[in-house]
């Protein structure tokens, strides 16, 4: 696929691009894409894979971002129209947010986006002030879970369990738009602190896989790579220190991770194992992990980019996560 779509001015457009239908007019449209159940941690699923030749993204021009937004905007007002949702728009550096959060509340959604871009640039070595994404990334809001649900059915065409609380939904290479509920106070116990931070996490999470998806090429990471960076990122924002305890008594039970690495798509176990393999590459490394992640993203196949950047594979990165594990508190 080329590097934009120029001649698409709708994101419902975009994804007739992908080869599925799309009429948010309809009672119930069908979905942009089709979506993966989520996992029991609570996030939506979609299998890995590497573009054939990967489409290499460049700048876009002040015309094909300014349509990137118009369309990102007509997107909003069609699901507003569709599911009879009075949305704000709100709009940041590098975000296009429809919400029916209270107005109040709006720089508070405005500082957390953006702090999730500036997380995720920052581990990429990416300039803060530039634009990953043509035009803005499509967010949505909602203050009630009920219909999040109802996009998520409606709208991305999958059901979204009770513990779901995000998603980043691609719809064609390189697009997508990210989607949310407000913070779960109840489920905090009433500590409104509590149930921010595991939203601004979920938020953190979600929106690296929005960021990768638009990051060099079109190349999709390995569900592994894709899922530890992820909660790299959202980890240094939001310290979970618990998971090397935890992770240390899951690998007791897995003489191997050759099941992580051949999976399509994790179960919420494997999100902390995901990290600290990824870890440890960082750690080894930071300057060829990064080599590394560019060369996958460029379209080299992992083992390759492994032993170029690493002089290893991946039976010895295997050894070397359950050595740094014992060893990280």
């Amino acid at each position: 696929m080329r590097r934009h779509i120029q001649s698409i001015s709708t994101y419902a457009a975009l994804v007739l691009m992908a080869g599925v239908g799309f009429c948010l007019a309809a009672p119930k449209p069908a979905p942009p894409t089709k979506a993966v159940p989520a996992d029991k941690k609570g996030e939506l699923m979609t299998d890995a894979g590497t573009a054939a030749t990967p489409a290499k993204f460049t700048t876009p021009t002040k015309e094909e971002n300014e349509e990137a937004i118009a369309s990102a905007k007509k997107f909003g007002g069609e699901v507003a129209e569709a599911m009879k949702v009075k949305f704000a728009t709100v709009e940041s550096n590098h975000f296009l947010i429809f919400t029916d959060w209270d107005a109040r509340e709006h720089a508070f959604l405005k500082n957390n986006v953006e702090q999730a871009y500036i997380a995720v640039a920052r581990t990429l070595e990416m300039p803060v002030t530039g634009n990953v994404f043509v035009g803005k990334l499509p967010v949505f809001m909602f203050s009630e879970q009920k219909t999040f649900q109802k996009f998520a059915k409606e709208v991305s065409g999958f059901e979204a369990k009770d513990t779901l609380l995000g998603y980043y939904m691609p719809v064609a290479s390189g697009y997508g738009y990210l989607v949310m509920w407000k913070p779960d106070v109840k489920k905090a116990k009433g500590d409104v602190k509590v149930a921010e931070r595991e939203w601004a996490t979920t938020l953190t999470h979600e929106f690296t896989h929005a960021f990768v998806a638009r990051y060099r090429t079109d190349v999709r990471l390995p569900t592994w790579l894709g899922e530890g960076v992820a909660e790299i990122v959202s980890y240094r924002a939001f310290p979970r220190p618990w998971i090397y305890g935890y992770v240390r008594d899951r690998a007791k039970s897995k003489p191997t991770l050759d099941y992580l690495f051949d999976a399509k798509k994790l179960i919420g176990d494997d999100y902390p194992v995901a990290q600290t393999v990824v870890e440890t590459l960082v750690v080894a490394d930071s300057r060829a992990f990064l080599k590394f992640l560019n060369d996958v993203k460029d379209g080299m196949t992992l083992p390759d980019a492994l032993k170029k950047e690493y002089k290893r594979d991946l039976h010895d990165v295997d050894l070397a996560w359950r050595k740094y594990i014992q060893t990280v508190k």
